[in-house]
């Protein structure tokens, strides 16, 4: 029995060690997880480890610390910068570190000249830029010719005499004044002081030997003063009329911007505006000044391509200038327009023509018809200029769609319908003087504003890019009735005497005129709670590890505590035993 009583003493004892060590392991092991480790460090991130140096003798080199990187650094003492020895002037010679400009005695300074004079120019440098061959209102013989220097050099012609040939005959020797870079050279028949002249500004040469021809005339240009120098630019073809000018309204010849081929007329056009004339005439020209532009359309477009009958053209017109009359002609899109029946507006060059397609048109649908767009000049009334556009016209009507089908449901009517290939989108109409619903470019509709057991007319037509509208496709539908109905549920309540109550609770159901069908039922599971129960919301709880050393020493005491309890019975029993054999 004493043998026993050890053995439950020992395993006792091994429980209580188990339980203490292992659990006490397992909660340094749970902590270790929750806590993230964290380092410190002595030194600063980048920071330099010191070199510590030793003092040294009294004759050392003294040093100062440097707080910030904790380097010590040699004291340097401020040095005083040496001038530079001055080398010995030398006439004629530069020194450095200046730069001088030494230029010979009663030379001239560049700055103050003016661009260098060219003694060579290449053709094209110089152009015959415009040409008054018909004269003026003033006489026939008012003519002049302009040259345009287009590069950046001057050119003096007392220095180098330049000459014009008329039909390979010398006309004319420019033996005097300069032509500026970028600048205009006017050689005048008449001074602007002349009752024979119009001009308002000052020729820079006159030579009554100015002779042009108002046909079969060709102009040459030499940088000499005679043909044996270089053909610099020549004017005009030679043949016909002059490729550009008015004679009847006395309009000067103007080369275009971009130079181009002299002899081209592509090349020219006609004065469109008036600078450095007479006030009061009526002659169009430049001289001296920058040519007119060109007149051309910049754009011409429409608001859109395709129309019908009844729909409004919109043509924009853009144009380099303003003063042009512009219209378009619209025949062959309507053959009820009448030339005028169009309406212009001109706002800074963009002139808006718009013109309403007659509802009488009976012109065939057709593509890529031609609008004609015309500028005419406001005092000279033949038209100068053209461009044009093309547009569509389609009168005829979609395809009615096909294979109108409805689903109607709780509270709504569902309509489907088959494509139709050249409709943009469609037209929902519903009864009730048949109120336009909304359009869609799909091939379904869904109308959810309706009442159960009415009866409701639809109509659904397709509409094209021009606004044509098919005929109709028609049908009815009768969304289903909808009727609240009431539901007792029972409800347990707990009282005094555990009665069971009942509460009526109203619950929509659906029912049709035939009768009442019942789809489908949802079992229903009522809890009945405990009195003084109070039910909270569910948490979610986490999940903790099952602790066996605990539960393994548990288990061990328990056997020791039922050993110890049977051993002290073995004892009582064996005492009272021994006390009855005694007595």
């Amino acid at each position: 029995m004493k043998k026993l009583q050890k053995i439950l003493i020992i395993l006792a004892v091994t429980g209580l060690i188990w339980q203490f060590s292992f659990g006490k392991v397992q909660t340094a092991s749970a902590a270790e997880k929750t806590e993230s480790p964290k380092e410190t460090l002595d030194v600063e991130d980048g920071q330099d480890v010191e070199n510590v140096q030793e003092p040294g003798d009294a004759g050392a080199e003294e040093e100062n610390k440097d707080e910030d990187s904790g380097v010590s650094l040699p004291i340097v003492e401020d040095v005083k910068p040496q001038p530079e020895p001055s080398l010995p002037e030398i006439k004629g010679v530069v020194t450095s570190p200046q730069v001088q400009n030494v230029r010979p005695k009663n030379s001239v300074n560049p700055q103050s000249q003016n661009p260098a004079v060219s003694l060579s120019v290449s053709p094209g440098d110089v152009v015959i830029n415009e040409l008054m061959w018909m004269g003026s209102s003033a006489s026939g013989s008012d003519e002049w010719v302009e040259l345009k220097n287009i590069t950046n050099s001057t050119i003096d012609f007392s220095v180098n005499n330049w000459s014009i040939y008329k039909n390979d005959s010398l006309m004319l020797v420019i033996d005097s004044g300069t032509l500026d870079p970028n600048s205009y050279f006017l050689i005048s028949n008449y001074d602007a002081d002349s009752a024979s002249s119009v001009l308002d500004v000052t020729p820079d040469l006159v030579k009554t030997a100015i002779s042009l021809s108002n046909s079969g005339a060709q102009y040459k240009l030499y940088d000499a003063a005679d043909n044996a120098g270089s053909l610099i630019d020549a004017a005009d073809d030679g043949t016909g009329a002059p490729l550009a000018g008015d004679n009847t309204n006395k309009y000067s010849m103007e080369r275009n911007s971009t130079s181009g081929n002299g002899t081209l007329a592509a090349n020219w056009h006609t004065a469109n505006k008036s600078v450095n004339f007479d006030l009061g005439a009526f002659e169009k020209g430049t001289p001296k000044a920058a040519n007119s532009q060109t007149p051309n359309f910049i754009s011409v477009v429409s608001n859109k391509t395709i129309y019908k009958n009844g729909n409004i053209i919109v043509v924009t017109a853009t144009l380099n200038q303003n003063n042009y009359q512009v219209s378009a002609d619209f025949s062959l899109l309507d053959d009820q327009y009448t030339l005028g029946d169009e309406i212009v507006v001109n706002n800074n060059n963009t002139y808006t023509i718009s013109y309403t397609i007659s509802n009488s048109n009976s012109l065939s649908d057709a593509s890529n018809i031609i609008i004609e767009v015309t500028a005419d000049d406001e005092i000279n009334p033949l038209p100068v200029i053209s461009s044009s556009l093309t547009v569509d016209l389609d009168n005829t009507v979609p395809q009615t769609p096909q294979n109108l089908r409805v689903v109607t449901g709780e509270g709504f009517v569902y309509l489907s319908w088959n494509l139709v290939l050249d409709a943009v989108h469609y037209e929902i109409w519903r009864s009730g003087s048949f109120v336009l619903l909304g359009t869609t470019i799909d091939t379904f509709y869904r109308d959810e504003n309706v009442i159960g057991g009415r009866n409701y007319d639809y109509k659904i037509i397709a509409v094209d890019a021009v606004g044509n509208k098919s005929v109709a496709a028609e049908i009815s539908a009768t969304p289903p009735v909808i009727i609240i109905a009431p539901d007792i549920t029972p409800i347990l309540t707990y009282g005094p005497a555990s009665v069971t109550q009942t509460q009526p609770q109203i619950a929509a159901a659906v029912v049709e005129k035939e009768a009442i069908e019942e789809t489908e039922k949802t079992p229903v599971e009522e809890e009945i709670e405990e009195p003084g129960e109070v039910k909270g919301e569910e948490t979610e709880e986490e999940e903790v590890p099952t602790n066996w050393p605990l539960i393994i020493g548990v288990m061990l005491a328990g056997l020791v505590v039922i050993f110890w309890v049977y051993y002290w019975y073995v004892s009582w029993k064996e005492s009272k035993t021994k006390t009855r054999k005694r007595k």
